[in-house]
């Protein structure tokens, strides 16, 4: 399945950044600036994959081969990360499976510890999902990938140990090495095992929280994050990362403790770093041939294909196509030449769109909507924010920009009127704010329009 669409609209956020950890880190800020585009092109834009990792690299020393993409911040003389592109390991469903592997190993003196950097992060949440197979873990237990923060800070560590009976044992560590929560599951050794890790910032002191999900052979990734970890670690002593900005292998000097690591996936969404499609982009536009739609995957495993789905109020969808997957990183695009649906669409009208993506299993999940104003030959009357809250701007209208325009009336569905009035002039938006949720028409002269109120 792939990661819902984050938003409709255009959202610029700006984030109040901390430079380095604090035990007592100040409250992070934020303010979310949206932006509501409607005009002759419509398109979404994604939540971030921060990385994807198969170690595909040669054969050997993984700091050397991977063309500076992993870099050694400790032990850098000691004992090399290996990593093997013939080793995969896999998991059903993972868009990360079947790629290559490292060798996490241990040793008494000094072995290599490894990161990859990405865009530093310091509001919302980050995820990393991987595969992991334990071979030995010691009975005090140990840590070998954690997050770091922009400035080296070692953060969100990922514990293994025995329970002295043979079974494995895994938790989290938000901050200290002495602090961690295990899950209450036991799990076995030379098992392949998804895990998940998040680490979601919260605003305040020591509020931050971070969790794991496990997934054994055989168990579906579910399309939405459950609702229960398998372990969270969110101590009020334990103070909170001020950004995270690499994520670490390490390999522990404590024995025994051996594991094999693969496809790694870092994002700032649950779909992005678990679900088998990885959707990087949903756009439209209008066309002398009708509304062109674009889209683009990163990853694709299990998709049989994507339904198009069209309507003419953004409630009531009707499917007007179906493009195959091609079950690997693709560009598919689909014209709507705006005469193959049954649901209205007038030159001048705004046309919905989505995207029910379908698994070959049979498990769908939709997108959230983008829009596309009509080109009519008639005509040019459009408006915009698109679904509207409050102001409703309307553009293709002739007016003196002193002077009020001309006449407008607004319309329900039942084609009652319910507004009217001459056209705001100056640039001010008209005022809709105490108009009823649903779908309504605009009429200036001879042309007319439709919008929601949300």
């Amino acid at each position: 399945m792939f990661r819902k669409l984050t938003v409709l609209f255009v959202a610029a956020q700006l984030i109040n950044n901390a430079a380095t950890f604090k035990p007592y880190t100040t409250m992070r800020k934020f303010v979310l600036l949206s932006v509501f585009l409607f005009n002759v092109s419509a398109s979404s834009t994604w939540a971030q994959l921060l990385f994807s990792e198969s170690f595909s690299y040669t054969a050997g020393d993984l700091t050397a081969n991977s063309s500076g993409n992993w870099t050694a911040h400790s032990g850098a003389t000691g004992i090399k990360i290996q990593t093997s592109p013939t080793t995969p390991l896999t998991f059903t469903g993972y868009a990360g499976s079947g790629g290559g592997s490292v060798a996490l190993a241990n040793s008494s003196t000094n072995s290599e510890d490894a990161n990859r950097a990405f865009t530093t992060q310091s509001s919302g949440a980050v995820y990393a999902s991987f595969m992991v197979r334990y071979t030995s873990a010691p009975t005090t237990g140990d840590y070998n990938v954690h997050f770091r923060t922009s400035t080296g800070i070692t953060m969100a560590r990922l514990y293994a140990r025995d329970d002295g009976s043979g079974n494995l044992k895994l938790g989290v560590s938000k901050a200290g090495i002495s602090i961690f929560t295990y899950a209450t599951g036991n799990y076995a050794y030379n098992t392949t095992y998804l895990v998940v890790l998040k680490y979601q910032f919260v605003a305040g002191t020591f509020n931050d929280v971070f969790s794991l999900f496990i997934f054994s052979p055989g168990n579906s990734i579910p399309n939405s994050e459950p609702a229960s970890p398998q372990a969270t670690d969110a101590p009020a002593t334990d103070g909170d990362a001020a950004n995270l900005g690499a994520f670490a292998l390490r390999q522990s000097s404590i024995t025994p403790m051996n594991s094999i690591i693969g496809g790694i996936r870092v994002a700032t969404t649950w779909g992005q770093a678990a679900l088998p499609v990885e959707l990087l982009s949903f756009s439209g536009k209008n066309t002398e041939g009708g509304n062109l739609l674009t889209w683009e995957t990163a990853s694709e495993v299990n998709n049989k294909g994507f339904e198009v789905e069209k309507s003419s109020d953004g409630l009531r969808f009707e499917k007007v196509g179906f493009v195959a997957g091609n079950n690997k990183a693709s560009t598919y695009q689909f014209l709507d030449n705006l005469t193959s649906a049954r649901v209205e669409t007038s030159p001048t009208f705004l046309t919905y769109y989505r995207l029910r993506q379908i698994d070959n299993d049979g498990k769908e999940i939709l997108s959230k909507v983008i829009s596309i104003q009509n080109k009519g030959a008639k005509g040019s009357l459009a408006v915009y924010p698109n679904p509207v809250s409050t102001h409703l701007t309307i553009e293709g209208i002739a007016r003196d920009e002193a002077t009020e325009g001309p006449d407008f009336q607004i319309f329900n569905l039942l084609g009652q009127q319910v507004l009217t009035g001459k056209t705001p002039s100056g640039g001010r938006g008209l005022d809709v704010s105490a108009l009823p949720q649903g779908s309504y028409v605009l009429k200036v002269g001879a042309e007319q329009v439709k919008f929601v109120k949300q």
